[in-house]
């Protein structure tokens, strides 16, 4: 899992960028935000383009993956990063809380072990004192 300061460097990072969702556009092997949901030609901004025909060092040249990465890099458009990071506050603050419930529960439950311990160190203490006074009252 990423440190606190990986997380906080996502959450700024998606908190500046352009707000999703994101769409792929599989005919051009690149993303875009559209006002007008998955059109494209309406209100669209192009958000990145995967691979190159000049790039070089991709030949064969794999137009597949191009789509594919666009489709990857669209999923994870800031929205969907924001909230994956918030269910992620979440889900530490919840295992925060249960970690400090169980350490109260650990030491109440020593507590009480402790408790148990003194009554049965006090119980065979009268024992011990009733047995002796029993012996010298009949020895």
């Amino acid at each position: 899992m990423a440190d606190a300061q990986s997380l906080a460097t996502l959450r700024a990072t998606a908190e500046a960028a352009t707000p999703g969702p994101w769409h792929d556009v599989r005919s051009m092997a690149y993303v875009s935000r559209s006002s007008q949901g998955r059109d494209d030609r309406v209100g669209s901004v192009r958000i990145a383009q995967c691979g190159d025909m000049r790039d070089t060092e991709l030949k064969p040249f794999n137009a597949s993956r191009w789509r594919a990465d666009a489709a990857h890099i669209a999923a994870w458009h800031p929205t969907a990063a924001l909230a994956l990071l918030a269910r992620l506050d979440r889900a530490e603050a919840a295992l925060s809380l249960a970690a400090n419930r169980m350490e109260r529960l650990a030491l109440e439950v020593a507590g009480r072990r402790q408790y148990i311990e003194a009554i049965e160190w006090v119980e065979e203490a009268r024992a011990y004192f009733a047995a002796t006074e029993e012996d010298r009252t009949h020895g």
